[in-house]
């Protein structure tokens, strides 16, 4: 028999008599710079790595992508102490970071080919399937059940689905989708709430689409138990949305009895009986995960995730000399063209540093320069900044956690200027010249020639 497994998160089992496939491990600490804590705490690093221990089984682990949510760094280092024999499935990418990260840890890692069947044991089947920002979906084949995990791919209309639709195996039904349901990232201000309440019920729209294409016999929801744990994040809790909200959504009137949640540790036979067994065990469930959602709505501001010490304005000038510098180069000093004509919505920003009181301005043109100006883009504390800076996932973290106050109720020109980060990482460097003139020259032609 094949049983399923949830444990938290993002993160479950599936394993038969002789294997143990993983998804995106995430039990303890937190995410994103410390922007996102667990819901649940009820489960650590080494309790996971105990039940693989035990199970004497051929253990596979898939990774979605590189978010510190789906990849962490904690446990693969927990893993690697344990001297545990795991085999990672990742999807190629250009940085090739997780996969060096991996092997450099001792473990084996296969990089996997879209749309590829990788065999774990017979009628046991691993698909993986590259999407946008990173991200990827994975479908797992097998003689009972089929299940079909998109964790945070963005899936919002008719075409995206369809798209996602048409690279699965052909005729191959989807017993189980696990999707995401609520959001998870920086969604205004403090005073947009109506902001918020709209995206969170963009997400049940979404997951009513990717049934009507995907025609899933049940859904479960999840990759969604988290709250924002900074001072500076905290308000992004208010319209989250929970299990309770989902039961009274018009959107998913219709498809209610296919849904089901599952808490850690909870289990079910991949069997004929699973939905009459999910339809049992959600009761308990959706009572676990609304009752964590209403603690962190009365949690003691104290308890949250503190900062880091706050840095110098020569430290933080220091470092964002660096990062134009570094910037100017991998693109030769592309980027300073796009500014200096404007194109991809590109321009200076200016940052408030709260804990300093003071202003830097962040150019590809003039560097970085302190000014007066009270027209600030963010407002920022100067580790958040310094971490941005530092590193080249530093604006995708940031902007996930929310730990930042702009003037605006988007934070498009900001997302612009560091759009540069994730751009440098999928090839558009002076290491990959083609890569360059063949975006450039899109671009032109898109923008200009038609």
């Amino acid at each position: 028999m094949i049983k399923l497994k949830f444990i938290n998160h993002a993160s479950y089992i599936v394993e038969t008599d002789n294997s143990i496939l993983l998804h995106d491990p995430w039990y303890e600490g937190n995410a994103f710079n410390n922007g996102w804590s667990l819901l649940s705490k009820d489960i650590c690093n080494q309790d996971i790595i105990n039940y693989l221990l035990n199970s004497n089984k051929s253990i596979n682990i898939w990774i979605s992508h590189e978010h510190s949510d789906h990849f962490s760094v904690p446990f693969i280092k927990a893993l690697k102490t344990a001297r545990l024999d795991c085999l990672f499935f990742f999807h190629n990418t250009t940085d090739k970071r997780v996969l060096k990260f991996l092997k450099a840890n001792n473990f084996r890692v296969i990089e996997c080919i879209e749309g590829k069947e990788y065999k774990l044991e017979d009628n046991f089947f691993l698909s993986t399937y590259y999407y946008a920002g990173g991200d990827s979906f994975c479908f797992l084949r097998t003689n009972a059940k089929n299940i079909l995990n998109i964790n945070d791919c963005v899936i919002r209309d008719e075409k995206q689905a369809h798209s996602v639709l048409s690279r699965l195996p052909k005729h191959a039904s989807i017993d189980i989708l696990f999707t995401q349901y609520g959001y998870a990232n920086w969604i205004g201000r403090p005073e947009d709430i109506l902001l918020r309440k709209k995206s969170a019920e963009e997400k049940f729209s979404r997951m009513l689409i990717q049934n009507n294409t995907f025609n899933p016999k049940m859904i479960i929801p999840f990759a969604s138990f988290v709250y924002f744990c900074k001072e500076d994040n905290f308000y992004l809790n208010d319209e989250q949305n929970t299990p309770e909200k989902l039961r009274r959504s018009q959107a998913l009137l219709d498809i209610q009895e296919k849904i089901n949640f599952m808490k850690p540790n909870q289990e079910v036979l991949l069997d004929n009986n699973l939905l009459k067994n999910l339809q049992h065990k959600t009761v308990e469930a959706e009572s676990y995960w609304n009752n964590l959602e209403r603690e962190v709505k009365q949690l003691d501001k104290s308890k949250l995730s503190k900062v880091s010490e706050s840095l110098s304005e020569d430290e933080l000038i220091k470092l964002g000399a660096k990062y134009i510098s570094s910037v100017r180069h991998q693109t030769i000093g592309f980027v300073s063209i796009f500014e200096l004509i404007g194109i991809f919505k590109l321009k200076p920003i200016n940052f408030h540093i709260y804990d300093l009181n003071i202003n830097l301005n962040l150019s590809y043109i003039t560097g970085i320069t302190s000014n007066d100006s009270q027209d600030a883009d963010l407002s920022i504390h100067s580790s958040e900044l310094a971490f941005v800076l530092k590193n080249e996932f530093g604006w995708n973290t940031l902007s996930v956690s929310g730990a930042f106050r702009s003037i605006r109720e988007d934070v498009n020109g900001v997302s612009a200027f560091f759009r540069w980060q994730d751009a440098i990482k999928n090839g558009f460097s002076f290491n990959h010249p083609i890569h360059i003139i063949r975006v450039v020259s899109r671009f032109i032609y898109k923008n200009i020639f038609t």
